[in-house]
């Protein structure tokens, strides 16, 4: 069984200036943008993600780490559906928000939380949606 939770130095909430799109609508509590969409290992339970800095291997995490592993994942879904004969993603957000087989595709986090916010079923604001399947995302996208 998988176990997720959480990363409580997450940010986690809405945008400041951008109001909430029509695609969050009847599902962010407020006016403002919700900033967590999905959630991926910031790598710091896990040991971290190793690099190569100054011919020296180092361990690191974050969120700053999570968005070029989303991006990983997604060339790799890109890559999977033009096998296929799909076209690529594009604008990925409004999908994950109004498509239910999208939405399924994420494994829900229910548990932990960040300083302001918990995680619970559904999505919320430290996990968003949850941590993406990529088959079933490849698969369940229009």
């Amino acid at each position: 069984m998988i176990s997720e939770t959480a990363w409580d130095s997450s940010g986690s909430g809405d945008a400041k200036t951008f109001l909430v799109p029509d695609w969050q609508v009847g599902i962010v509590p407020n006016d403002r943008r919700a900033t967590v969409d999905v959630a991926l290992n910031a790598g710091f339970s896990s040991g971290g993600y190793w690099i190569r800095r100054i011919g020296a291997w180092e361990s690191y995490g974050g969120t700053s780490f999570a968005a070029p592993v989303f991006a990983g994942l997604i060339a790799t879904v890109n890559s999977y559906r033009a096998d296929q004969g799909l076209p690529p993603v594009g604008l990925l957000t409004p999908v994950i928000y109004t498509d239910a087989l999208v939405k399924a595709s994420f494994r829900d986090v229910t548990m932990g939380a960040t300083d302001l916010f918990s995680a619970k079923k559904g999505w919320d604001y430290p996990t968003g949606w949850g941590a993406p399947r990529a088959k079933k995302l490849a698969d369940s996208l229009p």
